[in-house]
């Protein structure tokens, strides 16, 4: 997949003005592949709906789409947040982001925005009815968090949809793709994504940010098959990277996430939705404690 930045004109009520944008098209590889065109025709298809569909959105505003000489494209406009990738690249720490920002409480108001945003994204619904939308490649280059503002509340929002399920999805064989730092293990094992492993994969990316950055969060075997395996056997609590997060942060919201990382899907919680009602009651304890020190 082939992404750059770009500049677009836009319509306002008042003229026109300039707005950054990325824009999507497919690599000279995946123009041959009918699988590979048909997932972009989806992932295209489902931004224009979300971004009508969900307000506030969670997703990139979507600026169209289309085919010219050189292939179908896609374009979205840049939101003015980094991804937490690039928060974690540019983190001056080997503590992890999220230690950085622990004494303005941002961490805790992620976790909250980003099961929120969960939350509505596998809850959209369109004219037609419910989505039935699964992400299905939640990672750190995917989720984009801003900082808090001056209501105290961050928002989330979801990157590329590409290996999505949902109401109009194209079909797809069973071979692992995504992300095997942040997949649940059912996936790893060749299961079709689902609420639950989108629950974990999004638990895992918040725990990433708290893993210093010369550590994985999983162990990495020398091959894309070991390391699918070791994703798919070897519970995401018994790694290394996340053995001391408990003595370093606040219990109860790890407590939390390392629940939503369970590794058997049925004890993981049922949904977003729920999720996110019990760490909406951790997180007002814990910036209240934050205000009060």
């Amino acid at each position: 997949m082939l992404v750059r930045e770009i500049e677009i004109e836009c319509a306002t009520p008042n003229g026109g003005t300039r707005i950054a944008a990325f824009e999507k098209r497919l690599s000279s590889r995946e123009k041959q592949s009918a699988e590979a065109v048909a997932r972009f025709q989806s992932e295209a298809a489902l931004t224009a709906i979300l971004s009508e569909a969900v307000a506030p959105r969670v997703t990139p505003r979507f600026l169209g789409s289309g085919c010219d000489a050189d292939g179908p494209w896609l374009r979205t406009e840049a939101l003015p947040s980094p991804t937490l990738a690039s928060r974690m690249r540019g983190a001056t720490t080997s503590d992890g982001i999220a230690n950085l920002c622990m004494q303005d409480t941002w961490f805790f108001r992620a976790c909250e925005a980003a099961f929120r945003a969960l939350a509505s994204l596998h809850e959209a619904c369109d004219p037609h009815g419910p989505l039935g939308i699964v992400h299905g490649d939640i990672s750190p280059a995917n989720v984009v968090i801003t900082d808090v503002n001056a209501d105290g509340a961050c928002r989330a929002f979801f990157l590329d949809f590409e290996l999505s399920r949902w109401r109009q999805s194209p079909p797809r064989d069973q071979s692992f793709a995504g992300s095997v730092q942040t997949c649940a293990p059912e996936v790893a094992r060749g299961h079709a994504p689902s609420v639950q492993s989108d629950i974990f994969s999004l638990a895992a990316t918040l725990l990433q940010t708290l893993v210093p950055n010369s550590l994985s969060l999983r162990a990495a075997p020398n091959s894309l098959a070991a390391a699918i395996a070791h994703a798919a056997d070897v519970p995401l609590t018994s790694e290394p990277a996340l053995a001391a997060l408990h003595q370093r942060t606040q219990a109860s919201t790890l407590g939390l996430l390392f629940e939503c990382i369970a590794h058997e899907s049925a004890d993981r919680p049922p949904s977003a939705r729920h999720a996110l009602a019990l760490l909406e009651g951790v997180v007002s304890r814990c910036v209240a404690s934050r205000c009060d020190e």
